[in-house]
């Protein structure tokens, strides 16, 4: 039986793991059909500053969940990190 909660605690918990092995599959997980498990890879991929995710975070800022936009906008960098998104969108093309 699949568990929202705990595939939600998996994303963080690669997250920490620091292993590049992970990004993919958290990336993979931005297009579940939990919010939950696409808020925690969102959240994760940006813990992680994974750099290889932004095209795949730059095509959920329009998720219909709420939480879900508001974690993809942090996971591409905070307000005045020098992320903006159109740095990050002109870094992706």
């Amino acid at each position: 039986m699949f568990r929202p909660e705990c595939a939600g605690a998996a994303a963080s918990a690669l997250a920490c793991m620091g292993d590049d092995d992970a990004i993919g599959p958290l990336i993979e997980r931005l297009k579940d059909n939990s919010p939950l498990v696409r808020c925690s890879a969102a959240y994760a991929l940006g813990a992680r500053r994974a750099r290889a995710a932004l095209p795949a975070l730059l095509a959920s800022v329009n998720d219909a969940e709420p939480a879900m936009r508001r974690n993809v906008v942090w996971a591409i960098g905070p307000p005045g990190g020098g992320n903006s998104v159109a740095e990050v969108a002109a870094d992706v093309q």
